[in-house]
């Protein structure tokens, strides 16, 4: 579903969510910050109706992958505006850093 296409109080309500999970990530401990964006994730994904335990995953990144690593994914975001690559411009990383791909697809590396 797309997010224009969504009435105003669900946009609203899937703004507030996301937007209350940047607030909380601190931007020091990538294991709890990714669950932080998982979390908020699969809320927003039943609100547009998709199967968070489809849709939306987190999953440590080994080594030879990437080691140290969460990966949060979310393929059919709805918030198009809304990318992962934001991110990185809203959280100041400290003892981590993102690598953000197309959609809501984040890779949280710990330094």
């Amino acid at each position: 579903m797309d997010y224009e296409n969504l009435d105003k109080a669900t946009q609203n309500k899937l703004d507030n969510i996301y937007n209350k999970a940047i607030e909380k990530m601190q931007g020091t401990d990538a294991k709890k910050d990714s669950y932080t964006l998982y979390k908020a994730l699969c809320k927003i994904a039943e609100l547009v109706g998709d199967d968070p335990s489809f849709e939306v995953t987190l999953s440590p990144l080994g080594d030879g992958v990437e080691p140290r690593a969460y990966h949060v994914i979310y393929e059919s975001f709805p918030i198009g505006y809304y990318w992962g690559s934001s991110l990185s411009w809203e959280l100041n990383c400290k003892n981590y850093s993102l690598e953000p791909y197309w959609g809501c697809d984040v890779a949280f590396i710990e330094n």
